[in-house]
């Protein structure tokens, strides 16, 4: 995420049901949010649409019938276009809440039997979040409307209006610190959300009602420590490896049993060593005992070939 860009790329996602996609909208501008390009995909999400929760009126109103989306062409007939969309070389990847997004990404792909899309995205939720010094987080509406922005030509839930929503906070926040964009994402460079962390998660998530644990018992969890950017693939045989055996794959330190250790200084590292004088009975194993526990062979990044 360091690279110099050529364009910043913002993003949005909008869902059938929570998990289907059926719009994937952007907006492609320049470091001076000179808008290159803006687009809105329609896709047709192949199940029924459910945007409302039992006893309530629908909380979401999408910017199209219904039929419009079904009218569209399907995640797979889109997958080259939104291929070249996210591999773009030179571009950063901007979103709201973008997590959300990356999960239904990931979701879509796997559902598809397409190769996984892995973009690398600043989140600009956390942007403002930082701005105002607030660990509650705002939803994109609330925060062009705290930032005073002028939103009154957009329509929301309409993902390229959206996408451009996104952008002009960011505008609003680089008025507000007197810097660029390249200036911004320098500073909240710890808001990125790497794909390939989405599409292990929901890996994981998979994982979990394939192998689904009997009620009460604890199974142990096993968190892997810092280590060499990992490949997702290798990662996620990993986690298939502990389920099969019996155990859960756990992202968070302070929720796992082992903790297997690389030999990397990071941030895995400190917060085991914060667990532990915490009082947390946790037993720290390397990669050769982890290979012994599961019967196959853990490389020195976490994955298995």
């Amino acid at each position: 995420m360091d690279k110099m860009a050529n364009e910043y790329m913002f993003f949005d996602m909008e869902c059938a049901d929570g998990t289907h996609v059926c719009s994937v909208g952007y907006v492609i501008c320049d470091a001076a949010f000179v808008v290159r390009e803006k687009r809105d995909m329609l896709i047709d999400p192949q199940c029924k649409f459910k945007l409302s929760r039992a006893g309530f009126d629908p909380w979401i109103r999408l910017a199209y019938p219904e039929k419009a989306f079904y009218d569209s062409p399907t995640f797979a007939a889109r997958y080259t276009e939104l291929q070249a969309l996210f591999t773009a070389p030179d571009r950063v990847f901007l979103g709201h809440s973008i997590l959300s997004d990356l999960h239904f990404l990931a979701a879509a792909c796997a559902r598809y039997h397409k190769p996984q899309l892995l973009p690398d995205v600043y989140d600009t939720q956390k942007f403002y979040a930082a701005y105002t010094e607030q660990k509650q987080m705002r939803s994109l509406e609330a925060i062009v409307q705290d930032l005073g922005i002028d939103a009154s030509h957009l329509c929301e839930h309409k993902s390229c209006d959206d996408a451009e929503m996104s952008m002009l906070v960011a505008k609003e926040l680089c008025a507000r610190y007197e810097c660029t964009l390249p200036a911004l994402l320098q500073k909240h460079r710890g808001t990125v959300v790497r794909g390939k962390d989405a599409v292990l998660a929901q890996a994981v998530r998979h994982l979990k009602k394939q192998y689904p644990h009997p009620p009460n018992r604890r199974v142990p969890a096993v968190c892997l420590g810092d280590t060499d950017d990992y490949d997702v693939d290798a990662r996620i045989r990993l986690a298939q490896a502990l389920y099969r055996k019996g155990y859960a794959y756990a992202e968070s330190v302070a929720k796992c049993r082992f903790f297997v250790s690389f030999g990397y200084s990071g941030a895995r590292e400190e917060a085991f060593a914060k667990a532990v004088a915490a009082g947390k009975r946790i037993r720290k194993i390397t990669p050769d005992e982890l290979s012994r526990m599961l019967g196959v062979t853990v490389d020195s990044r976490g994955g298995i070939e």
